[in-house]
């Protein structure tokens, strides 16, 4: 390893050490499901600003893997919101945009 001064930090035989391996190459989107979470957290994010169809597929991806449609069958905002957003922030402003939803959907 090279450092802000020059010096190379060597090996107890004298080496420098190896460069570490260069990361694996992201996956197509319809390939997320078999990663891990922490995994599918360190790759969308670099691809969501530039590939949106990126960001609605990892969506699709999390609310499928989630049994989303189960959850949102309850009727039950605060899971829901807690599902998708992992809290109840805004809560109240959720459940306007679900309830006035309801209403033009006929729900």
């Amino acid at each position: 390893m090279h450092y802000a001064c020059g010096h190379v930090q060597l090996d107890s035989h004298g080496h420098e050490p190896d460069p570490p391996a260069a990361p694996a190459p992201a996956p197509a989107a319809g390939d997320y499901h078999p990663l891990a979470a922490e995994q599918l957290q360190q790759i969308v994010p670099s691809l969501t600003p530039a590939e949106p169809q990126y960001a609605f597929k990892s969506a699709l991806w999390y609310w499928n893997t989630h049994d989303g449609n189960a959850v949102a069958d309850t009727g039950n905002i605060t899971k829901i919101t807690e599902m998708v957003n992992g809290g109840t922030t805004a809560l109240d402003v959720r459940t306007q945009f679900y309830n006035r939803s309801l209403q033009v959907l006929g729900g």
